[in-house]
């Protein structure tokens, strides 16, 4: 019994520890997109050579520090319709729109938008 009790408490915590980190974002019939939770949409913008579409955007903070008067970066990631990177860059982010981040991320997601004109929210 306490093997079957040991089975089945592997199966469900291997279970959940495989859940995703996407969700699936349905437009219109038979067009969805995979994105993840974190990221936003954008409308589909050509990045790669190879002519690979971002759909989506994510954004890490580093450099971080008390220091509010120097601002931080961030690593930008991009994303194709099924949830892929496909590209990455830095993004500096100033004092003035850092200092707004504790209360909402929207400010530094508009920042990075502003600084790349090619990426727009649909």
């Amino acid at each position: 019994m306490k093997k079957i009790i040991l089975l089945a408490a592997l199966f469900i915590g291997a279970k959940s520890f495989g859940q995703s980190d996407t969700i699936i974002v349905s437009k219109a019939l038979g067009d969805s997109i995979t994105i993840q939770k974190s990221a936003f949409e954008i409308n589909p913008v050509i990045v790669t050579a190879q002519g690979d579409s971002a759909r989506s955007i994510n954004w890490y903070a580093f450099n971080v520090t008390r220091d509010t008067t120097s601002g931080f970066n961030t690593y930008v990631q991009l994303f194709d319709r099924n949830g892929k990177a496909i590209g990455a860059f830095n993004c500096p982010i100033p004092a003035n729109i850092g200092n707004l981040w504790y209360k909402d991320p929207t400010p530094v997601d508009d920042y990075i938008l502003s600084q790349n004109p090619r990426f727009i929210k649909p």
